[in-house]
């Protein structure tokens, strides 16, 4: 009975030392706020949205250099085709952005086409 639960905590301790190394590496004001998003996590408050976008901000804290090819961060276009997998509502709400997006792009260019400025010098 005590072997088991001596198991799952090694099991767990064994698991959590990746984050603990990774924590370490951290400079004190990054380390302090991974820190607090731990406490909001164990706190129990948090709804699964806000569970998973903190369990996020702190995979971004401690792992910076998550994508493939070593850059900081997710790509935006890699986390758009990944959210529908996450959320299927999320399709609506990138197709709500993307349709803002069309909406503040044509603003723009006709504001600066009024004022005979154009986006890119070889632009059209």
């Amino acid at each position: 009975m005590g072997s088991g639960r001596s198991t799952g905590i090694l099991l767990r301790v064994s698991a959590a030392s990746p984050i603990v190394l990774a924590l370490q590496e951290c400079d004190e004001a990054l380390r302090a706020e991974a820190i607090e998003l731990f406490k909001q996590l164990a706190g129990g408050e948090l709804d699964e949205e806000a569970r998973f976008a903190t369990t996020a901000l702190l995979a971004e804290i401690l792992f910076p250099n998550a994508d493939d090819k070593g850059y900081p961060g997710l790509d935006l276009v890699e986390a758009e085709a990944l959210a529908p997998a996450a959320d299927p509502a999320a399709m609506d709400l990138l197709a709500a952005m993307d349709e803002q997006e069309a909406v503040f792009a044509n603003r723009l260019r006709e504001r600066m086409e009024a004022q005979g400025l154009r986006a890119y010098p070889n632009n059209r």
